[in-house]
């Protein structure tokens, strides 16, 4: 729920979004216009926002360097415990690698249960049983 428009609240308006009624909440316009009509100080205020926002406008851009900002937003958006993992482990998503070893377990399970003859199965799962129960 917005707040209740006031002076204060109309001035931290212009700080953050300037004078376009367009940028601001929309949830907030329509009270803010109103004070605005009914207020000439902050319609004075109003009109010293249009003017930074003017200055604003005519500043040129600093170019970006494009591969220090996809450093930004790919540090920028992953967690902390991800960029922790992540500087043990420089070669790419721990994910892969995982699943590789995982298949690979899988398929020398399979290939054992199909190649092995049923005889040496029931061997070898009683000198398991041996072993563990003793």
């Amino acid at each position: 729920m917005p707040e209740r428009m006031t002076p204060e609240r109309l001035r931290r308006l212009l700080d953050a979004y300037g004078a376009d009624a367009a940028r601001w909440p929309a949830a907030e316009r329509g009270p803010a216009l109103a004070l605005l009509e009914a207020s000439p100080v902050l319609q004075g205020l109003r009109r010293e926002a249009k003017e930074l926002d003017a200055l604003l406008d005519q500043a040129a851009l600093p170019e970006v360097d494009g591969e220090l900002l996809a450093d930004l937003l790919a540090s920028a958006g992953a967690p902390a415990w991800g960029r922790w993992v992540g500087s043990l482990w420089p070669f790419g998503p721990v994910w892969k690698p995982a699943l590789g070893l995982t298949m690979a377990a899988v398929t020398g399970a399979v290939l054992g249960l199909v190649i092995a003859p049923s005889a040496e199965i029931a061997q070898i799962t009683q000198e398991i049983e041996g072993l563990i129960l003793g």
